[in-house]
């Protein structure tokens, strides 16, 4: 009997990981000018505000949306195929602080240079494109959970199993083979609700933040049906003793792949604000099969 190896061991929990973000724009082609002065809005993880317009055969005016917008034009020739448009857009982007920009056919990668999230791009309102916008790696920074209210729970271990049995044994099992795996579940109460937590909570569950067009127009985040037809990003989850140094990682317990699940959000006049979070675990296929849901240790000296 070893009392030593019985403990009270609470975990400090750290959200996402630091990774630049990445989206694809879809481009189409012009259609007897169809794209002349026509924009899309792009931000960097800074928060600079950008915008790409485009000029067609030398016609074009810049729309030039009010509200601090720094713009960049695309020339393009009437009739260009969305291929060409694709290819005009990436060599405007790649020269603009912050962002590498790669075409394949009429698809551009737009990545960012810089660390963090960044508000996705999407479709002026006044002078749409029609491009579609997608983000295809969430830009994050490892962030942590802060203050959390009662235990960590780890739950879904269990295993979809068929049972083997003979004729010549009736009824008895005489073994079973596995067939599937539960998706196990990692339970928080998160109880820093301050505006910017809140907006790093929301950007998790899949909301984006967005700056409207317009003079003193100001970032803003909220929930709506966002994703439909999708599904919500998928964040690294590390837990970390809190009587290990932070240096040490050697007890870390690494969640690659975790889709938060919110409920429920309090408002009391007499109870602490909290927000119930559960945290669903997919395997990352890219990992041996044995850690697939997590490890527990250090990552990067496992070489990963």
């Amino acid at each position: 009997m070893a009392i030593q190896n019985i403990s009270v061991r609470p975990m400090y929990v750290y959200l996402g990981e630091d990774v630049a973000q990445v989206q694809t724009i879809t481009c189409v082609a012009d259609v007897a000018a169809s794209l002349q002065n026509k924009y899309f809005l792009f931000h960097d993880a800074a928060g600079a505000k950008h915008y790409a317009w485009f000029n067609v055969a030398t016609l074009g005016v810049d729309p030039a949306p009010a509200g601090g917008w720094t713009g960049h034009e695309v020339a393009i020739a009437s009739g260009a195929t969305a291929s060409a448009v694709a290819t005009a857009l990436t060599a405007v982007l790649t020269a603009v602080t912050g962002f590498d920009a790669t075409a394949s056919g009429y698809v551009v990668t737009l990545t960012h240079t810089a660390i963090g999230y960044a508000q996705p791009a999407i479709d002026s309102t006044a002078a749409p494109t029609t491009f579609s916008f997608k983000v295809t790696t969430l830009g994050q920074t490892k962030t942590s959970a802060g203050c959390l209210k009662g235990d960590i729970e780890l739950a879904g271990f269990a295993q979809q199993t068929v049972e083997i049995t003979c004729h010549a044994s009736g009824t008895t099992v005489k073994d079973e083979r596995i067939t599937g795996y539960d998706k196990p579940e990692l339970s928080i109460v998160l109880q820093e609700t301050d505006k910017a937590s809140l907006q790093n909570i929301m950007v998790m569950y899949g909301m984006p933040v967005f700056t409207p067009v317009g003079a003193d127009k100001e970032a803003v985040f909220g929930y709506g049906p966002a994703n439909v037809g999708g599904s919500n990003p998928k964040v690294k989850i590390t837990m970390h003793p809190v009587d290990k140094d932070a240096s040490d990682k050697s007890a870390d317990w690494n969640f690659w792949t975790a889709q938060m699940g919110l409920d429920t959000f309090n408002f009391s006049g007499e109870n602490l604000s909290e927000i119930p979070a559960t945290f669903t675990i997919f395997p990352d296929e890219t990992k041996p099969k044995g850690i697939q849901f997590f490890m527990i240790g250090d990552a990067a000296k496992a070489g990963y």
